[in-house]
């Protein structure tokens, strides 16, 4: 995660600043002032140490929360779909920019997208991320199955080959709650477990 989203520098996507490896509480690892993969990954898997990962302030509250105050408050109005096109326009850029960094992220969701204090778009938690290869590429790169949140899952994600396209299924599916007032919990949940029911 880290060593991805320090290659990533745009306006929707959360900024890396720096990353280091410590103890619980929080103290260096002397023995380690770098966040390179290879060290890092041996001294994080040490017992009691820990990666940590600064990265630029964002609002506590995500899209999830976003989506769920207008569905809770407000009817569907042009003001909402004014404000939700904005968001979406701000997630394609993001994603279509992760694309162009021959990554996928994975795990789109609105939980994963924040917003900076100004109110710009920030998508999150690159955990999932994974290499894509080349479209000329005749093979596409094994992966392992199931990786990411099954009600944002794309269905080929339950397969070993997939790639980017798994994002913009994914990136669909929040435009959808974008857009469209869910009224309840349940509703969301019998909408996207039939969605889910129907990946099985």
């Amino acid at each position: 995660e880290a060593e991805a989203l320090s290659t990533l520098n745009h306006n929707n996507i959360v900024r890396f600043h720096n990353c280091w490896v410590a103890d619980k509480g929080g103290h260096l690892d002397n023995s380690d002032d770098s966040c390179s993969t290879s060290h890092s990954g041996s001294s994080s898997n040490s017992p009691g140490k820990y990666l940590y990962i600064q990265m630029e302030l964002c609002e506590a509250k995500t899209l999830e929360n976003l989506i769920y105050d207008w569905n809770e408050v407000s009817p569907q109005n042009s003001k909402r779909r004014k404000e939700a096109l904005d968001i979406a326009l701000q997630i394609i850029s993001a994603v279509k920019y992760i694309h162009s960094k021959m990554l996928i992220h994975r795990d789109l969701k609105p939980a994963n997208i924040m917003f900076g204090p100004d109110g710009v778009v920030k998508i999150g938690d690159f955990g999932l991320v994974t290499e894509d290869n080349d479209d000329d590429a005749e093979d596409q790169i094994q992966r392992s199955k199931g990786r990411g949140t099954l009600s944002y899952m794309a269905p080929e994600q339950s397969e070993m080959t997939y790639d980017r396209k798994v994002d913009v299924f994914s990136s669909g599916l929040i435009f959808f709650e974008l857009f469209w007032e869910i009224k309840t919990v349940h509703e969301k949940d019998k909408l996207m477990g039939l969605r889910v029911k129907a990946h099985l």
